[in-house]
């Protein structure tokens, strides 16, 4: 009984140090597809802000984690599920996860700086969310976030010009952006109507 329960061992052991293959470009392909699913999936069930919801949606993270441990959008995502729960410290582990595995990734410094704002470091939110633009021009989200800082800092001209590029960058239909150019030209407005008088 012994020599089997070792025997057993020997086996177990020996096919988790078995280095694992290359994936072929189909595999590769196939495995990528899958995870943009899941991701998919994931996106799907946090809109639907319920909790049954988000545990489908850390559920389909968690599968695509399986499939690829590094992938900085499904780190992301595992880290957006754990904010919607109310547990920023390990949504900004999972963030700060997905920039070690991909630097370049600029959806997880917006959500980082989400963090660092709401622990009073809008310092800190200012420089992930000027790193972010710089990787990605396009990210309206960050953007419209930096907007926001730019705004409590007074400078609203310059927020206008984020919150505009924001529209241009593919926010035309994001009403949050939308409401927030339309209150920053308001706002804008009535300081120059203010200094006129």
């Amino acid at each position: 009984m012994r020599s089997l329960i070792f025997s057993f061992g020997l086996v177990v052991c020996g096919s988790a140090c078995v280095p694992m293959r290359p994936l072929s470009p189909e595999q590769a392909a196939m495995q990528e597809q899958q995870v943009q699913l899941l991701i998919t999936k994931s996106i799907d069930e946090m809109t639907k802000d319920a909790r049954a919801a988000l545990d489908s949606a850390n559920n389909a993270l968690e599968l695509a984690r399986d499939l690829d441990p590094r992938d900085p959008r499904v780190l992301d995502g595992l880290g957006c599920v754990e904010w919607r729960r109310g547990n920023h410290d390990l949504a900004a582990y999972f963030f700060e996860k997905a920039l070690k595995a991909d630097p370049n990734y600029d959806r997880a410094y917006v959500h980082l700086a989400l963090y660092e704002e709401l622990n009073q470091r809008p310092d800190s939110a200012e420089r992930l969310l000027r790193t972010a633009i710089k990787l990605n021009p396009m990210n309206f989200r960050a953007r419209n976030n930096y907007a926001a800082l730019l705004l409590d800092k007074g400078l609203r001209h310059e927020a206008r010009k984020q919150l505009q590029r924001a529209v241009h960058a593919g926010a035309r239909n994001e009403p949050f952006v939308l409401l927030n150019l339309k209150q920053t030209l308001r706002r804008s407005n009535e300081s120059l109507q203010n200094r006129r008088d």
